[in-house]
C-alpha cells in the first residue's frame, strides 16, 4: 500500500490584541509556538471526542496553557475550527476556481476533461497533505450547521456550489451531455468523499496521483456527449 506523507499546516485567523515583541523575536516565536500547540491540541481532541464534546478547558490543558491564553488567540471553538480548516479550504477552493477558468476557456470536451483532471490532481494532493483535517471534515460534515461545526458545513456548501457552477458552465457551452448540474455535482462529490474515507481507512487504492486520474476518468465517462 502506498504510504501517504502527513503534514499539518496551521494558519491562525487572528493574533492576540497585543503582539508580543518584534516580529521574529523570542516573544513572537513563543506566540507562534502557543498557536501551533492550541491548534494541534484542538484538532486532536476534536478527532477523539467530537466537536460538541471537546471543551475549551480540555484544549487549553492539552496545549499546556491557561484558558485565558486560548481566548487571547481564538474567540471560541468555531474560530479554532475555521483556523484549522483555512489552509485546506483555501487550497481546495483555489483548485476549483482555476478549474472554472479553464472550463470557461475550453472549446471542446478534451479541454474540459483536462481542466477536470488538473483539479482532481490538486484536490488529491490537498487531501494527502492535510489528512487529519480531512478526517475532521468527514467526521463532522453530517452534523447540524451550528456552533463549531459551522465553518465545516459552510465549506461543504462552497464546494457543492462551485461544482454546480462548473457543470452549468460546461453545459451552457455544450461541452457535456445534458444532465442536471446539481445531480452531477452530488454524484461526483459523493465519489470523492468515499475515496477519501477509503484513503483514511488504509484501503489499497494505489498512488494518490493514480487515484486522481482514475477518479477523473470515471467522472468524465459519464459526461461525454454521445456521438
Amino acid at each position: 500500500m502506498t504510504r501517504i506523507k502527513k503534514t499539518r499546516i496551521f494558519s491562525p485567523l487572528r493574533a492576540p490584541a497585543v503582539r508580543p515583541g518584534p516580529a521574529g523575536g523570542p516573544r513572537d516565536q513563543n506566540r507562534r509556538v502557543r498557536t501551533r500547540k492550541l491548534c494541534a491540541a484542538g484538532l486532536a481532541l476534536f478527532l477523539e471526542l467530537g466537536l460538541d464534546v471537546a471543551s475549551i478547558d480540555q484544549i487549553a490543558r492539552r496545549a499546556g496553557v491557561g484558558k485565558a491564553t486560548f481566548y487571547a488567540y481564538f474567540h471560541d471553538k468555531e474560530e479554532l475550527v475555521a483556523t484549522l480548516l483555512a489552509p485546506f479550504r483555501d487550497r481546495a477552493l483555489a483548485a476549483m476556481d482555476a478549474c472554472l477558468e479553464r472550463i470557461l476557456a475550453a472549446s471542446d470536451f478534451g479541454q474540459f476533461a483536462r481542466a477536470q483532471e488538473l483539479m482532481a490532481a490538486e484536490l488529491m494532493a490537498t487531501f494527502t497533505d492535510n489528512l487529519d483535517v480531512l478526517r475532521l471534515l468527514l467526521q463532522e460534515a453530517r452534523g447540524p450547521a451550528s456552533g463549531a461545526r459551522r465553518p465545516i458545513r459552510a465549506f461543504y456548501d462552497e464546494i457543492v456550489e462551485r461544482a454546480v457552477e462548473h457543470n452549468r458552465a460546461a453545459l451552457a457551452e455544450g461541452l457535456i451531455r445534458d444532465i442536471h448540474p446539481r445531480v452531477v455535482a452530488f454524484i461526483n462529490l459523493g465519489a470523492i468523499e468515499r475515496l477519501a474515507v477509503g484513503m483514511l481507512d488504509g484501503a489499497d487504492l494505489g498512488a494518490p496521483a493514480d487515484v486522481a486520474r482514475s477518479l477523473a476518468a470515471v467522472m468524465l465517462a459519464g459526461l461525454r456527449r454521445p456521438r
